[in-house]
């Protein structure tokens, strides 16, 4: 199974989740469906490594893995991109849906009884996203993950903690939970 999943997180890896991707947006344009990508970045994550070291870093990319996993639906994919960088394929989801469950994601990581009290106590622990949906905001893979990220990056740049998206008539969306 380590072909398909990250060994720390126990969720799926990049490599897998590349080709589900693919997969998923043939599919979606033989039946027409929207498909919404979400992009998660855990906030100042360096904070955590560099206060507590890298067992307690590791501790906490397991347990906000498992918060996002128990946060999104059975369809939905959740993946370790890389680093502290998440992703979630959400199949059938439009960009509201999309915004609503990222704001969910986001909620639930922020309300989290971390088992180290100590990472409580270096920040407390936020996440934050971009989402971009299919055919919409982007025809391929690439681009996909590309506008996704562009989102996380602006979510990131307007002050952490919130989930942002393109809208429609050309403006960005950003929303804070909580």
């Amino acid at each position: 199974s380590s072909a398909i999943m990250d060994d720390l997180t126990g969720l799926y890896n990049r490599a897998y989740f590349i080709n589900s991707l693919e997969l998923e947006i043939k599919r979606a344009v033989r039946q027409k469906y929207t498909i919404a990508l979400t992009m998660m970045d855990i906030d100042d994550f360096k904070l955590y490594n560099d206060r507590l070291g890298h067992l307690d870093g590791d501790m906490l990319l397991r347990e906000i893995s498992q918060v996002i996993r128990l946060s999104v639906r059975e369809v939905d994919m959740a993946v370790r991109y890389g680093g502290e960088e998440f992703a979630v394929i959400m199949p059938y989801t439009d960009r509201d849906d999309a915004l609503k469950a990222g704001e969910r994601v986001l909620d639930m990581v922020r309300k989290h009884p971390y088992s180290n009290g100590m990472i409580s106590r270096v920040k407390p622990v936020t996440l934050s996203a971009g989402v971009a949906v299919f055919p919409e905001d982007a025809k391929s893979v690439n681009e996909l993950i590309c506008r996704a990220d562009e989102m996380l990056y602006r979510a990131k740049r307007s002050g952490k903690d919130r989930v942002c998206s393109r809208h429609t008539d050309k403006e960005n969306l950003c929303r804070r939970a909580g």
